[in-house]
């Protein structure tokens, strides 16, 4: 049986690799992108079953890197991109949903949580 592919969006490489470990262990298959441009591209190759997006990242970030995926590949438009986020404002989770995200969660979280979020869209 195939694992689900989660691609991981995120500035910070020890939140990427201790979130991918964790994820792995629990039976998907993660690949991570450190940049906005790096995920966009990566999507492209990975062509994953979700997508987990960092909202604060320098150069692009979440918002605008959800809206390039979604714009650029037509199977983006069927594909879950969960938005990670520090931010604890309405106005952050409001504009998520604007842009065709599909969810948010606030950093810090436990695993459980994120597996349970993850679980409800793949």
């Amino acid at each position: 049986m195939l694992k689900p592919k989660i691609l991981l969006i995120d500035n910070e490489p020890d939140f990427v690799e201790l979130t991918k470990v964790n994820l792995q262990n629990s039976g998907f298959e993660v690949f991570g992108a450190f940049s906005g441009k790096e995920g966009i591209d990566k999507f492209g190759q990975v062509q994953p079953d979700l997508v987990l997006l960092d909202i604060l990242m320098p150069e692009m970030d979440g918002f605008e890197v959800l809206h390039r995926i979604r714009k650029i590949y037509p199977q983006a438009k069927n594909t879950p991109i969960i938005m990670l986020t520090a931010i604890r404002d309405s106005d952050s989770i409001f504009k998520s949903l604007d842009r065709k995200a599909t969810d948010y969660i606030m950093k810090p979280f436990v695993l459980q949580d994120l597996l349970g979020l993850i679980n409800k869209y793949i």
